[in-house]
């Protein structure tokens, strides 16, 4: 089993393919720092969410596997993911500051579970991350602590109707020690991330996710946020 996230092709701000500008008369890292603190500020306070993730790695450039789940933020620091693809059922959670991940390979045989060291290669992404590397926080914390990189190398910030595009340098969010070219979407209406897309240093994609149908729970309560 492995886990995963991010990805972004810029939409409805550019046209398809494109990439975001330079912000003229602006400060392009200000304003994706700004971003990223909003973005922890929306989850903070929503408590418990979900959305549908489709994750698509890259190989050499090429594109190689696909992972499709409904991934959930809940309470106390949990970060669950249940795949439809292409282990369909299988449900892997973790508790902020654990250090193993709990499986439940057989969704209708929920009582059957493993724990697994949180480093296990099986729990890694195809790019290399790992569950407690997968939740929103982590990679808006991550995002506002790479300020400095992002300041010293080009970014870009451009703003439409509906939507934010970012483009900037940053360290490589896996670990790794080779910086990466971010593009991320982010809804202007709720800050919510619709589209993370990575690259290497030869501009070779490493993965692209999409976030869809963001749902806020309260309770038994359920509200659709973002399509």
């Amino acid at each position: 089993m492995r886990y995963v996230w991010l990805a972004v092709l810029l939409t409805a701000i550019c046209p398809a393919g494109a990439r975001p500008q330079d912000a003229a008369g602006s400060d392009p890292a200000r304003r994706i720092t700004e971003i990223s603190e909003k973005i922890l500020h929306a989850f903070a306070r929503l408590g418990e969410v979900s959305c549908e993730v489709e994750a698509q790695y890259f190989r050499e450039g090429k594109e190689d596997k696909k992972y499709c789940f409904t991934w959930f933020q809940e309470k106390e620091g949990v970060t669950r993911v249940t795949f439809s693809r292409p282990y369909p059922g299988l449900s892997a959670s973790y508790k902020s500051g654990d250090r193993h991940v709990t499986v439940k390979p057989f969704p209708y045989l929920s009582f059957i579970k493993f724990k697994l060291s949180l480093y296990h290669p099986l729990l890694r992404t195809p790019s290399g991350q790992r569950m407690d590397q997968a939740s929103l926080e982590y990679l808006s914390r991550f995002f506002y602590a790479n300020v400095h990189l992002i300041q010293r190398h080009q970014s870009a910030f451009s703003e439409g109707s509906e939507k934010v595009a970012l483009s900037f340098w940053a360290a490589n969010y896996t670990g790794g020690t080779d910086l990466n070219r971010y593009y991320v979407t982010v809804s202007k209406d709720n800050h919510f991330p619709l589209r993370i897309e990575r690259h290497n240093t030869g501009g070779d994609p490493i993965e692209v996710i999409v976030f869809t149908d963001f749902v806020v729970h309260h309770g038994k309560d359920k509200r659709r946020t973002e399509k």
